[in-house]
């Protein structure tokens, strides 16, 4: 068995299964590959779209500081005019 050859039509089959194989490993690479790149946009998009959320994050934070400030300026203005009463009411007081 060992001194036995392999014909020309059962190297002409292993030879057109190795091209098979081949040719559907091929097209399997090229799907890869664009899933590849589809993927490398996704995150480019990705990345542009956390910096718009950062952006977005700021601005509604300032948005939302808004009304504590004007708060916080209120409480400051009544706490004034409190004291500023009261100083008032003890100097007229003492004349």
């Amino acid at each position: 068995m060992a001194d036995e050859f392999m014909t020309r039509d059962m190297c002409d089959q292993i030879h057109k299964n190795f091209d098979e194989r081949f040719e559907r490993d091929k097209e399997r690479i090229q799907s890869v590959e664009k899933l590849c790149e589809a993927i490398a946009g996704l995150i480019i998009e990705l990345k542009h779209t956390n910096k718009m959320i950062e952006s977005h994050e700021s601005r509604i934070k300032a948005l939302e500081d808004r009304p504590i400030k004007r708060w916080d300026g209120l409480v400051s203005t009544c706490i004034a005019a409190i004291a500023g009463g009261l100083i008032g009411y003890l100097i007229s007081a003492i004349l």
